[in-house]
């Protein structure tokens, strides 16, 4: 078994990689939230011991969503949460079963480690605290490492965050994505009702679970439980879509965020992606935001083509760049669309920026209007009433890109 450790707690650390044997290795030890889902996306660990002591500016549920949306086990090591904390509450409703309480006992966490997962309770001796997180960012990694090498087993082996894992993409399969408030759920929901006006069966997958935005977009059923009943029947998967009357052929694969929670593990995504592939001209998907995250890594890596969505705002544009710069060497750039929107006619915010950002060429411009927050509270989308957004969609339509995954 496979474990990767985040806990900030250099000794309970030390003694777990001193431990590790037939039954578990430790393949990395991390120090920060964000570097949790990085390596656990690429190195793919059994299990990841975590505790909420872990620096970072991720929510550490949101951590432990996207470790769960993996199929990762996790020993969440509590600390001084109680068992009836929000917290608590809400992990065990994404599946975890190791919780540790109170204090840590070395032994009783490697028995854990080494038997199925389960609920546990356990104590440790007060000796074991956790390193001072101030003295080590004010040490810098080069010293830590030189201090740290006479000190730890040198079992855990150099790891390359630029492995991928190989997954054939689907021709048919479109992806729309942003690293910010862009608007990637306006052109998902507007590019999908364009191609359902053209004839073309079109299936909207709304994989952004934290918000579920596309079903606010289109109005969908109170109580839509469309996603839940598609993963569990890949077989008809066209069955638990909800088809807005309006748009024949436009097929809304989603839940209501009120009542619904969504747990997409990869597995399940990739099953639905392909079953949907089979049964429509086209999948559009509304992935959720940063590129680390399973859910849009999976659909980015899935699909034939990624629009990517950006607008005028400034410190938009530098988290693009810096999400850009962090995708690994061997991307496919090629099937990246930059689609820059919400951009208003003036020469002070120019679409060189959102190039400039990207490192690509714009694709297609979508003008600032007035009409769509009305779309939004129409629940209709703006395409089929703003005849300038309509042949804007029509002109992206009409790019290679598109015709290519459609003809």
């Amino acid at each position: 078994m496979k474990v990767l450790l985040a806990t900030s707690m250099e000794d309970l650390e030390d003694a777990l990689e001193a431990a590790q044997g037939s039954s578990f290795s430790v393949i990395a030890k991390v120090r920060s939230r964000e570097d949790v889902v990085t390596y656990s996306s690429e190195l793919r660990p059994d299990t990841v011991v975590l505790s909420p002591e872990l620096s970072g500016q991720m929510d550490i549920l949101d951590v432990i969503y996207q470790l769960r949306s993996l199929d990762i086990r996790i020993v969440f090591i509590a600390g001084s949460l109680d068992p009836g904390d929000v917290t608590i509450t809400k992990i065990i409703e994404y599946g975890v079963r190791d919780i540790i309480f109170g204090e840590i006992r070395i032994g009783q966490v490697i028995d854990i480690l080494k038997s199925a997962s389960g609920n546990q309770n356990v104590s440790v001796p007060k000796q074991l605290e956790p390193f001072d997180e101030d003295e080590e960012e004010h040490e810098g990694p080069l010293k830590r490492i030189v201090r740290l090498g006479g000190e730890v087993k040198k079992s855990i082996p150099r790891v390359s965050l630029r492995t991928r894992k190989s997954v054939s993409e689907i021709e048919n399969v479109i992806a729309v994505c942003s690293p910010t408030s862009s608007g990637k759920t306006f052109v998902a929901v507007n590019l999908a009702t364009a191609l359902a006006q053209q004839g073309y069966t079109v299936a909207l997958l709304d994989c952004d679970i934290r918000s579920h935005a596309v079903y606010a977009w289109l109005n969908c059923p109170t109580g839509e439980e469309g996603l839940v009943r598609a993963m569990q029947d890949t077989e008809d998967p066209l069955a638990h879509a909800f088809q807005p009357h309006f748009i024949p052929g436009l097929y809304v694969i989603t839940n209501d965020p009120f009542e619904n929670k969504t747990l997409l593990t990869e597995k399940k995504l990739i099953g639905l992606i392909k079953a949907l592939a089979g049964v429509v001209d086209l999948v559009i998907i509304d992935t959720p935001g940063e590129f680390s995250m399973p859910v849009t890594k999976t659909a980015i890596d899935l699909a034939g083509t990624v629009i990517l969505v950006a607008d005028p705002d400034y410190n938009h544009l530098l988290k693009l760049q810096a999400e850009m710069d962090g995708l690994p060497e061997d991307f496919n750039f090629e099937k990246m669309v930059v689609v820059a929107n919400n951009f208003p006619d003036s020469e002070k915010l120019p679409v060189d920026d959102v190039q400039k950002a990207a490192g690509l060429n714009v694709a297609c411009v979508l003008p600032a209007k007035p009409t769509v927050p009305e779309s939004i509270k129409a629940g209709i989308p703006v395409v089929l009433y703003d005849s300038e957004l309509r042949e804007t969609f029509e002109k992206l339509l009409a790019e290679p890109f598109a015709m290519e995954q459609i003809g």
